[in-house]
């Protein structure tokens, strides 16, 4: 025997009075057990006992572990005084060594050192004492467990589950909930007398059956699925099932919890009809056109047909938004979709993509012409007026055709051709068609890649404002400013407005960059406010379009409102042409305006037609005289008529600026008759904010 064996025995209570250790070893037998291997159970017949040499062993009775035992302890000694089987079950928690001593040995030894016996009576009396506890504490506990079982049952019924528990073969309700019993439309008698498979569908018996066998078996925690609640009525509702195990029995017993998931799917009925359908209209919108393309491409390619992409884009659209509002032009879309559809045939595809814009499909068409005849049919669905309150609407279409295979093989490339053909459209007046020819993606790709990127300049504050002093002829000093916007490049030098204007103008992005213009004018005017002992009146120009917008005066007066400038230092500049457009309208404007406290001036004059009658009703307050007559002053006849222009401006109280102003002789000559203001190179070019500051404000 070891020392350590021996060290151990020496430390057992009822072993440490005897004087011989090592022959008590020598005739005992050593067992090792391995994690979870049990040293004997409860209830089996014991002829032995055994002391711990190593390791932990737990006990417990009917499941319930109750202790364990160490190194140092001892098992089974009831057995052999007079209990004959074992009163609880013995396993390995860790790997163990015991020294196993038999009835005779543990008899011999008691009577050769009766001092043994006290430690043996006193362990005993003390695992008596603690299987008493545990019996009080069952009774307690049972007593607990009874009313918990009630707290459990009322929480199962007050559950929005279905809860059934039923033994493996689905054939034996044990217990159902109230949810269960309300939903399926059941008592719970009529229940307990059901098979589950007598209101689910869906799934199949065998599936059912595999999935209890995995769960059964311990390969699954649980197993989901989903399947079909059919109602006492025959009615029927769309269920998620859990199903698990319970604590061990036989036959196994398991529980299922049901969620009804009606709203879920509804709502992901939903979700994925926003995916692909248009919210407004109903109609597919672009994922769904996608696929419908790639789906009518294959079958045209067996067929060796030809699909039409129509990519339409409605006239006039954003007039309509602006003059009667977002929702008049919902209601519009609405029913230019519902004329739309019934061009179409029963094959075809419509989608709305967004904004104004629509794509019908046209599917085994035989040429080109059939997609021209479809469009004529298109246009002539539209000859008659939309009403919206009383008011007549007239829409056309600016229609692009792009055909497969000649114009693509894939939804990408069809809808960019598509789009390309429509701009062609549009450029040719609207309401017309145009095919996709290879001719046009240069340009056209050209223009929308500008857009595009003047877009970009736009959202990224490329586009700057520069200011151009105007200057008093009389005093030298600076009268007031003029916002000019420049873009800048990413190599930090400058568009010229001549260079972007004018395709801002055709794309409509005018009105975003004119908005925007006067934004920034007049947080200017704000700042300088701020740090100046008197503001400084800055001008900014305004375009034709702009002039034309009905909510022109709404938009000025919110930004003037939300920049918190007084409105006496923002002034409008306006051209001829603008005006000529619409002047009973623009007179009504610039009076609501300059009732504000808004002043108008009328730039480049003298460049166009505009009667004369018409300027004195005009609420303005200065005429700037285009450039073009001062760089020829010089000459005799066009200084007359200048002269003329100021005279004429004296007359009905206005004051009058000349632009371009370049030498020494220009102004001087301009100050002799009697104008009032000048802006040019001679005074100063257009200057950043830190350029004005630092050349002119700086004191």
């Amino acid at each position: 025997m070891t020392n350590d064996i021996k060290s151990v025995l020496k430390e057992v209570d009822f072993l440490s009075h005897l004087p011989n250790l090592d022959n008590l070893a020598a005739n005992c037998i050593n067992i090792k057990l391995k994690p979870d291997d049990f040293l004997f159970r409860e209830d089996e017949l014991g002829d032995s006992m055994f002391v711990i040499l190593s390791g932990v062993l737990k006990v417990f009775k009917k499941n319930r572990v109750i202790s364990t035992r160490t190194t140092g302890e001892y098992l089974g000694e009831m057995a052999l005084l007079g209990n004959g089987t074992r009163s609880a079950s013995i396993q390995a928690i860790s790997e163990s060594t015991l020294l196993k001593i038999s009835e005779n040995q543990f008899h011999q030894y008691l009577a050769n050192n009766p001092a043994s016996l006290m430690p043996i009576l006193k362990t005993l009396s003390q695992r008596s004492k603690t299987d008493l506890e545990i019996i009080q504490e069952d009774n307690i506990r049972l007593i607990n467990e009874k009313k918990l079982a009630k707290r459990l049952n009322k929480i199962l019924d007050d559950t929005a589950n279905e809860i059934f528990v039923f033994t493996d073969s689905g054939e034996k309700i044990k217990q159902v909930n109230s949810k269960a019993c309300k939903s399926l439309g059941y008592s719970l008698d009529e229940i307990k007398s059901l098979k589950i498979t007598d209101w689910l569908s869906g799934v199949s018996i065998s599936e059912i059956e595999k999935l209890l066998i995995q769960v059964r078996e311990g390969k699954k925690p649980l197993a989901s699925f989903e399947a079909l609640h059919k109602r006492k009525d025959d009615t029927i509702y769309p269920v998620e099932i859990q199903i698990q195990c319970l604590e061990p029995e036989h036959p196994p017993v398991f529980l299922a919890i049901a969620q009804d998931i009606s709203e879920r799917l509804e709502m992901e009925n939903k979700v994925k009809k926003m995916a692909f359908f248009d919210n407004l209209t109903g109609l597919p919108n672009r994922n769904l056109l996608n696929d419908r393309t790639e789906v009518m491409i294959a079958q045209s390619a067996r067929r060796k047909k030809i699909v039409g992409f129509l990519y339409m884009d409605l006239d006039n659209f954003k007039v309509v938004n602006e003059t009667f509002g977002h929702s008049a032009g919902d209601q519009l879309i609405k029913e230019v979709a519902d004329r739309l559809k019934a061009t179409l045939r029963k094959e075809d595809t419509i989608s709305h993509i967004g904004d104004d814009k629509f794509v019908i499909l046209l599917a085994n068409l035989i040429d080109a012409s059939d997609a021209a005849k479809f469009c004529e049919k298109l246009f002539k669905a539209f000859e008659k007026s939309f009403i919206y309150n009383n008011q007549e609407i007239d829409i056309g279409l600016s229609v692009g055709i792009s055909l497969y295979p000649n114009d693509g093989n894939d939804f990408e490339v069809l809808f960019k051709n598509a789009d390309i053909a429509m701009y062609r459209a549009k450029d040719k007046g609207g309401t017309n068609y145009q095919f996709f020819m290879p001719t046009m993606n240069e340009r056209i790709i050209d223009r929308i890649n500008l857009e595009q990127t003047l877009r970009k300049a736009l959202n990224e504050e490329k586009l700057k404002l520069h200011y151009q002093p105007k200057v008093d002829l009389v005093s030298g000093e600076i009268s007031s400013l003029e916002a000019l916007i420049r873009w800048e490049k990413p190599d930090g030098s400058l568009i010229l407005p001549n260079q972007f204007i004018p395709f801002a103008e055709e794309s409509h992005l005018i009105l975003l960059i004119g908005e925007w213009v006067l934004y920034k004018a007049c947080q200017q005017i704000k700042t300088w406010e701020q740090t100046l002992e008197e503001p400084l009146n800055i001008s900014v120009n305004l375009s034709s379009k702009q002039i034309e917008q009905p909510n022109l005066v709404k938009s000025i007066k919110r930004i003037v409102k939300n920049t918190k400038i007084e409105a006496q230092f923002l002034q409008l500049e306006i051209t001829e042409p603008a005006i000529m457009k619409n002047t009973e309208g623009v007179i009504k404007k610039l009076q609501a305006l300059k009732e504000e406290g808004i002043l108008s001036s009328i730039d480049d004059f003298g460049s166009g037609y505009f009667s004369l009658k018409d300027l004195k009703n005009l609420p303005v307050n200065a005429l700037k005289i285009d450039q073009s007559f001062i760089q020829s002053s010089n000459d005799k006849k066009t200084a007359n008529i200048t002269e003329a222009i100021i005279k004429f401006a004296k007359s009905l109280e206005l004051k009058t600026i000349a632009e371009g102003v370049e030498t020494e002789e220009q102004k001087d000559w301009l100050k002799n008759v009697d104008c009032n203001f000048y802006q040019g190179f001679l005074f100063s070019e257009a200057l950043t904010v830190e350029g004005i500051n630092k050349r002119f404000l700086t004191r």
